[in-house]
């Protein structure tokens, strides 16, 4: 049997030592937010169920702050949402 391939990492480094998080860590880090974020869920809900996945905080804070997401944005859209005509 040939060993596994070493896991895609992140390109901060050329050998990626930099970040210990794989590209589909981090993708499906992305993903997760994105998808409660159309759901207009806030900070609290995505760090729920991104600890409940198994998601490092580290890594999903650095994923909220490359979105720059505009949580009072989010909650107005989530009102608008709930209770409009």
């Amino acid at each position: 049997p040939h060993p596994a391939p070493p896991p895609e990492t992140l390109p901060n480094s050329p050998d990626g030592r930099d970040n210990p998080h794989s590209i589909n860590e981090q993708r499906y880090c992305h993903g997760l937010v994105r998808k409660h974020n159309l759901k207009c869920h806030g900070l609290k809900r995505n760090q729920s169920e991104a600890m409940g996945k198994g998601i490092e905080r580290s890594l999903l804070e650095r994923v909220l702050e490359e979105l720059e997401i505009d949580w009072l944005e989010l909650a107005q859209d989530a009102y608008k949402k709930t209770y409009s005509n």
